[in-house]
């Protein structure tokens, strides 16, 4: 069997129904936060490339390469899905090299336009190369074999994918009900508790107030003796009376208002939890920031 023909022929043995769909490895590996959270822009012809379709006219036969993109929602299934066929499948037959590598080592700065993941397959010598650059979503193959990749396996690389992204949204699906129930649940019970609190806080409120009142009054019973010679101390302690009760009611308003916002974050919060959750579905066509 030639180079070429081993090379088109590597999809034979490829069980589609025993991939492994799982996603914790990658993302384990690579965690969301090393990544921007909007793709960079493309430039020169790479901006031109079509989503997840090959554009053979693109470049000049000369370049024997091809590019084209995905979305930030695709990163992952992506990188799980070269994985499975080159690093998983192709690379436990003897005939092929397969040799896989982050470039840099580490990307400390999740904007960084050179964060990619290049993948090279040899049959003695090298027949190309893919280089994922995940900043701007874009997939470039170049090498002697380029054609290959784009009439044998990325046909199966779309299989492989559709299959990891169903099975992201049959999950998201059956565990869909169970999460708004939660986030309810969640509500409800802070609302209830922090209703609990005010609650409590106002009781504590009333009994300061009353011990004041008690206390004030106390003293003015006291303090009859003196209001002839001073007629002025009863009007004292009115006043002192009516200030604490003016601070009392302050609190007591202030805690009502931070009630309100504490329960408006809440909300928010439990919105925000939801939307992350659901992330699988998100648009394609997302802003864009700078790139390659």
């Amino acid at each position: 069997m030639s180079q070429m023909a081993g090379l088109e022929h590597v999809v034979v043995g490829l069980d589609f129904n025993n991939i492994d769909l799982c996603m914790d490895k990658v993302l384990r590996d690579y965690p969301v936060n090393i990544f921007p959270t909007s793709l960079n822009k493309r430039t020169g012809k790479a901006k031109k490339c079509l989503y997840e379709e090959i554009d053979v006219n693109l470049y000049e036969k000369e370049a024997r390469m091809v590019t084209f993109c995905t979305s930030l929602a695709h990163i992952h299934p992506w990188i799980k899905t070269l994985d499975l066929f080159y690093y998983e499948h192709m690379g436990i037959n003897e005939q092929f090299d397969i040799k896989r590598c982050d470039v840099p080592t580490t990307w400390s700065d999740p904007n960084n336009n050179g964060n990619s993941i290049v993948i090279e397959i040899f049959d003695q010598v090298l027949q190309f190369n893919t280089t994922f650059f995940v900043t701007t979503g874009t997939i470039r193959v170049q090498g002697s074999k380029y054609m290959t990749f784009v009439q044998s396996h990325f046909p199966v690389l779309m299989q492989i994918l559709a299959k990891l992204l169903n099975s992201c949204n049959t999950l998201v699906d059956e565990n869909q009900n169970d999460l708004d129930q939660t986030i309810l649940n969640l509500k409800e019970n802070l609302s209830s508790n922090l209703d609990l609190q005010s609650d409590c806080v106002n009781d504590n409120h009333d009994d300061s107030l009353t011990s004041i009142k008690s206390i004030v009054e106390q003293d003015e019973h006291t303090s009859t003796l003196h209001t002839a010679e001073n007629p002025s101390i009863v009007d004292h302690f009115s006043r002192i009376e009516k200030t604490i009760t003016n601070a009392i009611m302050q609190v007591e308003n202030q805690q009502t208002n931070d009630h309100s916002k504490l329960m408006t974050a809440i909300n928010y919060s439990c919105e925000t939890l939801s939307t992350l959750i659901k992330a699988n579905p998100r648009s394609k066509d997302q802003s864009e920031v700078t790139s390659l």
